[in-house]
């Protein structure tokens, strides 16, 4: 099942979709499916301010598009409902055709391709009873098409979502755009903003494109902005809350598996497999636990652990490293090292996942990867613009 990348509305659209199928979803507020539309222009008594294009969703789909539109002249803003921009690593691997995309962005491509580990570190996928133990196969999953630029003048790539996100938003500084937070969003002007802490909550049409209503909390209290636009744009993901509001269903199978994924650092671990079994995906599988261990950088020690069989939760202390690990899924004698950030995870989790803590620690309990679906969106938002 693949994610929506992107939902792009203009007036005629809308009104030609409320008619086909009106929106069953009740849990947030609709948009409006009588024939009188909204007027843009009023807003308790204050303009409406009007963009062009209004994005939906800060994540490499909606920066992607917001510097391929700025770079034509088309005066864009961003609303993210997030407060802050994920540091957990999501989504990893970028396709040809993304990059090929990137190569137009003042050299986005060469920066990644010049950032990302070699590729010898992150081809092969690797299958094993843990990671210091028996090897059941080792699988090289690259063609060489994809890495030595056969039929794409650039290669594949190997590179964090955090790590992306950090430079597209310099490309965007770059252009002119500013991270606004609730506490600074008084502004005469609504163009080249990455508006944070901003959710939509309603879509209306009207006479001359769509007009959107935000909720965000500033100093304690929920508050609303309305923006007008002539098209908008959902690049919120799969849970996105435009295709919500509109009435778009998601097809296909859902909750093929819910995973907990552990974002940590170990530089000893990484060390280890660099030298002994270099590769981008470790499938862990033995008769006490089943995982999947993504390399995100094995020089850094950047790692995600994936698991899927969590029943219960216990705190962990706030303090301590992760050392003298013997375990299911690590195998013996490999030290983890320290896990960072947040102390809110399991102990239980980390027996299942083989990561027998000494001293306490703590972790950063995020959201299963999104894998390159959300990267391919990239592509789409490009498409569009023609």
């Amino acid at each position: 099942m693949r994610s929506v990348a992107a939902v792009f509305l203009s007036r005629r659209r809308f009104a030609d979709f409320i008619r086909v199928r009106p929106n069953r979803r009740n849990s947030l507020r609709c948009f409006s499916c009588s024939s009188d539309a909204v007027d843009a222009r009023k807003d308790g008594g204050g303009e409406v301010p009007h963009l062009p294009v209004l994005i939906v969703g800060a994540g490499p789909v909606g920066l992607v598009l917001s510097i391929l539109l700025t770079k034509l002249g088309v005066k864009c803003s961003v609303l993210e409902k997030s407060v802050a921009f994920s540091q957990h690593p999501q989504a990893h691997f970028i396709n040809n055709r993304t990059m090929e995309v990137f190569r137009k962005l003042d050299g986005l491509a060469e920066e990644i391709q010049n950032l990302q580990p070699p590729v010898d570190l992150w081809r092969k996928f690797i299958y094993c009873t843990s990671l210091s133990g028996l090897v059941l196969g080792s699988v090289d999953h690259m063609k060489s098409q994809d890495v030595d630029m056969e039929l794409s003048p650039v290669s594949v790539a190997h590179f964090s979502q955090y790590k992306l996100m950090k430079l597209l938003l310099t490309k965007l500084e770059n252009l002119g755009f500013s991270v606004c937070y609730p506490i600074s969003t008084g502004s005469s002007t609504w163009d080249k903003k990455i508006l944070m802490g901003h959710e939509c909550i309603s879509i209306h049409p009207t006479q001359d494109g769509v007009k959107v209503r935000s909720s965000f909390c500033k100093e304690g209290k929920i508050e609303e902005r309305d923006f007008h636009c002539s098209i908008l744009v959902g690049s919120d993901g799969a849970r996105s809350t435009v295709r919500n509001l509109v009435g778009i269903d998601m097809k296909g199978e859902r909750n093929l598996q819910n995973l907990v994924s552990v974002h940590f650092l170990s530089r000893d671990l990484g060390q280890y497999l660099l030298h002994e079994r270099p590769g981008m995906l470790f499938f862990i599988f033995n008769p006490d636990a089943i995982g999947v261990l993504v390399a995100h950088d094995l020089n850094q020690g950047e790692f995600v652990l994936q698991e899927g069989k969590i029943k219960r939760t216990q705190i962990l202390d706030e303090k301590g490293d992760f050392s003298g690990l013997e375990s299911t899924q690590m195998g013996s004698g490999v030290d983890t090292g320290r896990v960072s950030q947040n102390p809110e995870v399991s102990a239980l989790i980390f027996r299942q996942l083989g990561l027998e803590s000494t001293q306490g620690g703590s972790t950063i309990l995020g959201e299963p990867l999104k894998g390159i679906a959300t990267l391919d969106g990239a592509v789409d938002g490009r498409n569009t613009r023609k």
